[in-house]
């Protein structure tokens, strides 16, 4: 049941990412993507909803030099790098992502979590509280805001 409520949690987080930072990008981009890298992200995208983030990381990092939506591209490839043994990694592409489209809460949740990674608490503290405080004023605590409490700022 906890793996349900878990895979659940994680369905619905990834679905409203993908939504919000689509929504921020310029739809025109999406509708000139070549056939095969719209194959291909498709692709990357069945992978990672399988949580299989090594195999969608390797078509990211083969279609993102060729796509024309390339915050969504670095947004996802940071997303894969973050669950596997490579978070180190991450920043540069979320930090990419960030710059590319209108910053949404899903992105400042992830970039927490990658500082976090970097052992940058104080970055990770500051992108987690504007997570919560978006999170709380765009859906009132539909989801649990992330504890801040479990971050020690040296």
């Amino acid at each position: 049941m906890r793996k349900l409520s878990a895979t659940l949690i994680t369905t619905i987080m990834l679905s409203l990412s993908i939504a919000a930072i689509a929504n921020n990008g310029d739809n025109k981009i999406a509708k000139k993507e070549s056939k095969v890298i719209k194959k291909k992200n498709h692709e990357a995208l069945n992978y990672f909803e399988t949580h299989n983030y090594e195999e969608a990381l390797r078509i990211y990092l083969e279609i993102e030099p060729e796509s024309k939506d390339k915050g969504m591209v670095d947004y996802m490839i940071g997303m894969c790098l973050l669950s596997t043994e490579e978070k180190d990694k991450a920043l540069d592409y979320l930090k990419a992502a960030e710059e590319t489209h209108r910053p949404s809460f899903v992105i400042h949740y992830y970039l927490g979590r990658a500082y976090y990674e970097a052992k940058d608490y104080r970055r990770a503290y500051q992108y987690l509280s504007l997570y919560n405080e978006e999170l709380t004023n765009a859906y009132g605590f539909v989801f649990k805001p992330y504890d801040l409490t479990k971050i020690e700022i040296n």
